[in-house]
């Protein structure tokens, strides 16, 4: 029997229509009321299983379109690393068309796959990206970056909004109305977020049991813009493409724990490496620093610690010594992230363990797991990994 074609065996522009597609059909049937903070704060708790379900489907659709980047990438172990450069190439265009069609949900989606750690640890992997999808894509992440609370993002949407006051102003009395662009499909963790930070900030009663109408027109003002950007969604004109949402929910879905045993199969992590440099120098700086104490103290037989006319009274015997950093960054590292939660390039010794899942979606901080500080990964295949953040370090 013929194989079924994979997902990234279509056109970039075929894949980023259809999961525009499938984020305006869901976004549109969302009830703007589940996405206030007292509903959707309570989805955890007992017996609020099936509460606000239109969110919980966006949810959904965000962590499969997240699971297909990572089945994708990390699914076949046997690829060499330009084979591997080639599919993160493609999903850095899929999402730099995402966001020329105003998809901001499926472009927030691929960016937390490929910034989260088990694909993001892979440097030679990254090595061998070209040059100008590597601008892209750092390009792409400041979109979405946690300083100023994702404020390009915000930026972005009101932007939109003041494009289409300006067209209705434009139009002349007798003219054709000109059609707004269409969309865009926002990223509804930002919305949840903000809503659920309403909802802790500000009580819903004052003294004297007043109802605090400052919250309700606070929460009023962002279900509105979530009404008025469903309103514009309309405006697309997508068909749908059957052998492209098959292959979709044909990919394989991997968990957090299975990509990141993935990710250290393609790629080893450079602490079991005997021949690795940063351990070569630290062993060898070890060794120079012994033989200097045992040379010094054979020179002045009467040194002891506590002697401060010692020339080595300041160097401790028993702690470690310092390495020195490298200035320049290891050939094949991974793109260093736009601002300051870019990730490093220092190797540290030892290799981390898969790290939990990220914050829940709508959650008051809004931070995306391998061998160096990472916050959270958005690979999580749970209802929660929408509102994973892009802040990550470089693992070894």
């Amino acid at each position: 029997m013929p194989q079924a074609p994979q997902l990234l065996d279509f056109s970039v522009d075929e894949v980023a229509e259809q999961l525009t597609l499938m984020d305006l059909e869901l976004f549109s049937k969302v009830r703007p009321y589940e996405c206030l903070g007292s509903v959707w704060s309570q989805r955890d708790r007992p017996g609020a299983a099936g509460a606000s379900p239109t969110v919980r489907a966006t949810v959904a659709q965000f962590n499969t379109v997240t699971g297909c980047v990572l089945g994708s990438v990390l699914g076949a172990p046997g690829l060499t690393a330009p084979q591997r450069a080639q599919r993160l190439e493609k999903w850095i265009r899929i999402a730099q068309r995402c966001r020329e069609l105003r998809n901001l949900s499926s472009l927030r989606a691929i960016l937390s796959a490929l910034q989260s750690n088990p694909i993001y640890r892979l440097k030679r992997s990254w090595g061998a990206v070209s040059r100008e999808p590597l601008s892209t894509f750092r390009k792409l992440s400041q979109i979405f970056s946690d300083e100023n609370n994702h404020l390009s993002s915000r930026e972005i949407l009101f932007q939109e909004e003041a494009t289409e006051g300006s067209q209705k102003e434009d139009n002349t009395p007798g003219s054709l109305p000109s059609k707004p662009p269409p969309g865009p499909v926002p990223y509804l963790g930002t919305f949840l977020t903000d809503l659920v930070m309403l909802d802790t900030a500000l009580p819903d009663m004052l003294e004297g049991d007043l109802i605090n109408f400052e919250k309700r027109r606070k929460e009023w003002e962002i279900l509105a813009r979530i009404q008025q950007l469903q309103r514009r969604c309309q405006s697309y004109t997508l068909s749908p493409h059957p052998p492209i949402l098959a292959a979709l929910h044909a990919q394989r879905q991997l968990s957090e724990e299975q990509s990141y045993r993935l990710s250290r199969v393609i790629e080893p992590p450079a602490a079991s490496c005997p021949s690795s440099p940063q351990i070569q120098r630290r062993i060898s700086l070890t060794k120079r620093l012994s033989a200097k104490l045992s040379r010094e103290k054979s020179s002045f037989p009467s040194w002891s610690p506590r002697n401060p006319s010692s020339p080595t009274s300041s160097v401790s015997p028993g702690s470690p010594p310092s390495s020195p950093r490298s200035r320049d960054a290891p050939a094949g590292s991974p793109p260093a992230s736009p601002g300051p939660q870019g990730p490093s390039t220092k190797l540290p010794l030892s290799p981390d363990l898969p790290r939990p899942g990220p914050l829940p979606l709508g959650s008051p901080g809004i931070p995306l797991p391998g061998c160096s500080r990472a916050r959270r990964p958005a690979s999580s295949a749970s209802a929660s990994t929408m509102t994973t953040g892009t802040c990550i370090e470089a693992s070894c």
